[in-house]
């Protein structure tokens, strides 16, 4: 699969990026929501991963303008160091599929990556 990775954190990007590479997904990253937002008109993405504080504004928002103005309809997997229940409900009322809390973990995040790729077909 293509993953698109929102992820200001350049740590966390790497993170990201090694777990996903080693589980065979090919993954481009974006550091800013309008990098994103651009690429998702040029590129086909199979996936998408959006971390929730962004420095030009908030992935929440992010999800909310994929799924209702460009009619996004792939799988969103949030992330978030916020473990809050309601943080959590929120991000799935957007639009969001799932929602993991950092730390991430190396074999449940390629784990939710597989399960939501099945889903989607």
């Amino acid at each position: 699969m293509h993953v698109g990775v929102l992820e200001d954190d350049l740590d966390q990007q790497s993170f990201i990026e090694q777990c996903l590479i080693s589980a065979d997904h090919q993954v481009s990253l974006f550091g800013r929501a309008s990098e994103l937002r651009r690429a998702t008109q040029e590129t086909l993405f199979d996936f998408l991963i959006i971390d929730w504080r962004l420095p030009d504004g908030c992935g929440m928002d992010m999800v909310g303008h994929l799924r209702q103005n460009d009619g996004w309809l792939g799988p969103i997997l949030f992330i978030t160091a916020s473990q809050n229940e309601e943080d959590v409900v929120q991000a799935l009322e957007q639009g969001a599929d799932d929602f993991l809390a950092k730390p991430l973990r190396p074999r449940e995040l390629i784990a939710r990556v597989n399960a939501l790729g099945r889903r989607a077909g």
